[in-house]
């Protein structure tokens, strides 16, 4: 396994990806880990997973200054600033690794990591995340600032031709969804595509104790955190999400900006909560008595477990948002504009609240605050949904399945 974040107690959502991944692959596996990372990280992840792998090395990352010149070297040329991810010392750990042992495949924590050589001959997977360059054609859309469209939409075209190119060099892309399997699908021009969905642990189906999402508590996700009626005495609305990630900034201003206030003339002490590292001085600035920046925490679970509402107003990103399935385990009702659930099998009134406008989502917000029957059939619905398809246990299978020799003929 290939990473370009190491899966131990991981702060951004892809590395949260890699985590589970690494736990079931290893599970009928013998396992290798490449990965960028800190000597910090790497102590870490001997200590959370010892006896889980044979060998894990682990390649210190450029300095930050460093990075950003090469990305702005990058964008200047006008190419593709995920480029930046080849870094020499990770192929020649690479080589190294593949020297030393025999392996049935080798895993790539993105499509855009394609830019690494293997062996000709050798079985290779990209895993993606999410159709990157349709996340900066989405953030070109709706950016408030003009250089700021720009440059998303310069990125964008750049990234596609960039990850299009890559995708093709894998024997097997594992997508998040359906929707974005059959983007790669089309990109590559053959069906070597599988879907491999985001999860969470779930504690009844594991029997123990989770995209850019934040972890910010136990990664196993119990599915009955809570009784389904409880609620704060004032309507409390929760936002979770690594805030120095374009798509929940953005998220954040339109939620304050076009949707409190029509929430707030109809329910006048409803109080909004954003939970996430790295929220903007500007940002910070909207602090309120009715709006709390709380920034980085240990745990969400407390956060959780006050919340009346769990708010997606997501307008930009892509592949699927592991804290909507984490709300609903934690059996919190969900609002969410649609492309906020995009490719999770969620039904809008059955196990969330799907809207689009500030208008209709402030409509489902009070709609789920002044009904507490329809709050409870949506995180029934949500606990129910989140067992059956997003449990990592179950994903494992699939996965188990992907790697056979069959799936690479």
């Amino acid at each position: 396994m290939v990473l370009h974040a190491p899966p131990c107690s991981p702060a951004l959502g892809p590395a949260r990806r890699h985590l589970h991944l690494f736990e079931e692959i290893a599970r009928r596996h013998a396992v290798s880990i490449v990965t960028l990372g800190s000597s910090a990280e790497r102590a870490t992840f001997e200590c959370e997973h010892a006896g889980r792998y044979e060998r894990a090395t682990f390649v210190t990352r450029r300095p930050r200054a460093i990075e950003l010149l090469v990305a702005l070297w990058y964008v200047a040329t006008g190419r593709s600033a995920f480029r930046r991810l080849y870094f020499p010392p990770l192929q020649r750990a690479v080589d190294r690794a593949i020297a030393a042992g025999r392996f049935d495949a080798v895993y790539f924590s993105t499509v855009l990591l394609g830019c690494y050589r293997v062996p000709s001959g050798m079985r290779v997977v990209g895993d993606a995340h999410n159709v990157e360059h349709e996340v900066l054609a989405r953030a070109a859309a709706v950016a408030r600032s003009p250089l700021h469209r720009a440059y998303f939409r310069l990125q964008a075209r750049a990234t596609r031709r960039h990850e299009e190119h890559l995708a093709r060099k894998f024997s097997q892309v594992w997508a998040t969804s359906a929707r974005d399997a059959e983007q790669f699908a089309a990109a590559r021009g053959d069906r070597c595509v599988a879907v491999v969905p985001n999860g969470i642990r779930c504690a009844q189906a594991v029997g123990d104790g989770a995209t850019h999402d934040e972890p910010m508590r136990s990664p196993n996700a119990p599915c009955d955190v809570r009784p389904p009626t409880q609620c704060a005495a004032a309507p409390t609305l929760l936002f979770v999400g690594l805030m120095s990630y374009f798509p929940n900034d953005d998220a954040v201003a339109f939620l304050l900006d076009d949707i409190l206030p029509l929430i707030t003339a109809r329910i006048r002490d409803a109080r909004v909560l954003v939970v996430g590292a790295n929220p903007s001085r500007r940002l910070r600035s909207r602090a309120s008595p009715m709006v709390s920046i709380v920034g980085r925490v240990a745990s969400v679970d407390p956060y959780f477990a006050q919340a009346t509402a769990f708010l997606v107003p997501l307008r930009s990103g892509g592949g699927t948002r592991v804290k909507v399935l984490e709300a609903m385990a934690h059996r919190v009702p969900v609002v969410s504009t649609t492309m906020g659930c995009e490719g999770l099998s969620v039904r809008d009134g059955e196990s969330v609240l799907l809207a689009d406008t500030p208008d209709t989502f402030a409509d489902a917000v009070v709609r789920i605050c002044r009904d507490p029957a329809l709050a409870h059939r949506l995180t029934a619905a949500g606990a129910d949904l989140v067992r059956a398809q997003y449990d990592w246990r179950r994903i494992g299978e699939s996965v188990h399945s992907l790697l056979g020799e069959h799936a690479f003929a």
